[in-house]
């Protein structure tokens, strides 16, 4: 612990040796419990135990549309280090960038949201993670209680949850509580003044857009080698609905040496700037290793790395727009609440223009309630 106290007093004092008012600087002890998941339900003497972790933000001015359109969140980036409350399990260091809403404000007391992905990294590989790297998601909600213009308490509360891609087996994830308090200090000179909300934003200048993505991953099958490559193409058309959500039909096709899916999927795409949020729900019309496994019902979840997955599935990540229309994706696949495995893509989107003008009332995403 006393290693990832170091670590964590070297990212806080490298990044604040040239900060300006518009970033801030957390620091957090935390409390954490790892629940019980799947067949690591089966692992018995996990104690609560505690961690520590420091945050970097980035606070917004207004100067991008984007920001309008998100109701004005703020940015950071966090390193976590913690014990994991059995010897066995060893310590983890999680290194995440997050995005953080303020959902209600007075002068004295905040109240937001924090949603977080980035990778993680275990000192000990055990029968929970046969890794030492993994992919990291976090969540929470969090009370801020100001003391003055550039200095305040935090407690906040979440679950943060890691797993290694079922790259590596075994892979039965780690879910973990969390509970922290902590201080929060703005830097640089002068105090920070929020920007002043838009009451109207101009719509983003087109009707629909089509996607299409090539991806590919890996996944750990001891039914059939060590690592099986899985290809995939996802093809969608997403209709505006306003200027940071679009949602529309998509067409999903799978394949790998020893298997076949095409799926149906309801699309949805989240913008902000030039990143996206993915998030694909669907099912498989046709799956050719659920059929070799003898399964006939139309929705089903029986995991089995030897045999097959659900129908059910959920893709979820992010595409950066690098050129015009040519963007760059990272999503995880998984079925319920089973981890497939992770893919890596290219894409390009085409959208129509718009005929019309833009609009005063555009977008239901840039409501002032802060």
């Amino acid at each position: 612990m006393k290693r990832i106290l170091s670590i964590l007093l070297f990212f806080c004092v490298v990044l604040s040796t040239s900060a300006e008012n518009n970033h801030a600087i957390k620091a957090k002890l935390y409390g954490i419990q790892v629940l019980p998941f799947y067949a690591f339900s089966e692992i018995s003497g996990i104690s609560p135990s505690v961690g520590a972790e420091i945050s970097y933000e980035y606070l917004p001015l207004g100067k991008y549309s984007w920001e309008k359109h998100w109701m004005y969140p703020t940015i950071g980036i966090s390193l976590l280090g913690t014990d994991l409350g059995k010897l066995e399990f060893g310590q983890m260091v999680a290194l995440y960038p997050y995005i953080h809403w303020q959902l209600l404000r007075s002068e004295y007391v905040e109240f937001g949201a924090k949603l977080g992905m980035g990778a993680s990294f275990f000192s000990k590989t055990n029968q929970t993670n046969g890794a030492h790297a993994g992919v990291f998601f976090a969540t929470g909600l969090n009370l801020q209680f100001n003391m003055n213009k550039i200095s305040a308490i935090t407690l906040e509360v979440g679950t943060n949850h890691t797993n290694n891609g079922e790259i590596f087996l075994p892979n039965y994830t780690m879910n973990i509580f969390y509970a922290s308090l902590g201080y929060r200090h703005q830097l640089g000179k002068d105090v920070y003044k929020e920007p002043n909300k838009a009451k109207h934003v101009p719509d983003l200048k087109y009707d629909f857009m089509i996607n299409n993505t090539l991806a590919a991953g890996v996944r750990h099958n001891p039914a059939n080698a060590p690592l099986v490559t899985k290809f995939s193409y996802h093809g969608d058309i997403l209709w505006k609905i306003t200027n940071c959500y679009a949602v529309g039909p998509g067409l999903d096709f799978g394949y790998a040496p020893d298997d076949i899916k095409i799926g149906l999927t309801f699309s949805n795409a989240l913008t902000m700037g030039r990143l996206t949020g993915v998030i694909d729900g669907g099912f498989y019309l046709y799956d050719s290793e659920a059929a070799k496994a003898g399964y006939s019902d139309f929705i089903y979840y029986k995991f089995d790395n030897n045999k097959a997955d659900g129908k059910l599935f959920l893709r979820a990540g992010a595409r950066y727009l690098i050129f015009k229309g040519l963007y760059a994706q990272a999503t995880i696949r998984t079925h319920i609440n089973k981890f497939d495995y992770i893919e890596f893509g290219v894409g390009y989107s085409i959208k129509r223009d718009s005929s019309k003008k833009s609009s005063k009332n555009s977008c239901k995403c840039a409501k002032q309630y802060r």
